[in-house]
């Protein structure tokens, strides 16, 4: 038996090394439309953290853009950015899935930037090997209130239909908001230390009502096929400060 029914992974800054393709486009949407906002040089990715956020909504504003110009930008991210600002996976990813391949663990991707965005950056090959990409397109094709948790939740754990718990999957991404999304799709979640948000040392960061919300840490693509493909891993409950 399978250890996992399958693994979810978020898009950018866990499988894609996006944020300098994302850094050069926002200094380009910021001289496009006019506005004089002080951001960091494209490969200055640590002082660029602080802007990081989840959907590109909530990245434009932490920026400076204007709520008017937010839309309009967003409709050229869609449009544009998948053409035109290169984006790679970080190194080790097809290694990683080549481990879970050979576990026979289906591995899905639950992102909110584009679908389009997200296989053009991992390119058609590996795209390939991902048994479903959700991304920005299904969203939008339910209704705007759907978020990353429904994706998980409905799109993949619903899949299997009864009999399956959504504990036996793990959502993998590299911020807070990923670390809710599980938590409200009921799935376990494994966060990563090379991305835009969570650091080593974040283990006991989150924090809501009063509680604690310890967090797994890996620090590279293949430690996280190695922690999730170990069978006695434990995964800590919530707890009371």
């Amino acid at each position: 038996m399978n250890i996992w029914a399958g693994v979810v992974f978020d898009a950018d800054g866990t499988l894609l090394d996006s944020w300098p393709a994302h850094a050069q486009f926002l200094r380009d949407m910021s001289r496009a439309h006019d506005y004089k906002l002080t951001l960091p040089e494209t490969d200055n990715i640590k002082n660029w953290r602080k802007y990081a956020g989840n959907p590109m909504a909530k990245v434009l504003q932490n920026c400076g853009f204007a709520e008017r110009a937010v839309l309009e930008i967003l409709k050229r991210y869609e449009d544009e950015f998948a053409e035109n600002y290169e984006v790679k996976p970080f190194e080790g990813i097809e290694e990683m899935i080549d481990s879970f391949e050979k576990a026979k663990i289906p591995v899905y991707i639950a992102s909110l930037n584009t679908e389009r965005n997200v296989r053009r950056g991992l390119g058609r090959k590996l795209s390939k090997r991902f048994s479903a990409i959700y991304g920005l397109e299904s969203i939008n094709k339910h209704n705007a209130q759907r978020n990353k948790a429904d994706l998980i939740f409905q799109e993949i754990v619903g899949f299997y239909g009864q009999g399956i718990s959504p504990t036996q999957f793990c959502y993998v991404g590299d911020s807070e908001s990923d670390y809710w999304a599980a938590y409200d799709s009921g799935t376990r979640f494994l966060g990563v230390s090379y991305g835009w948000d969570l650091r080593k040392g974040d283990e006991t960061r989150i924090r809501k009502q009063g509680f604690v919300h310890p967090i797994m840490l890996a620090s590279s693509p293949q430690e996280i096929a190695d922690m999730l493909l170990k069978r006695d891993l434990k995964f800590q409950r919530p707890y009371k400060e």
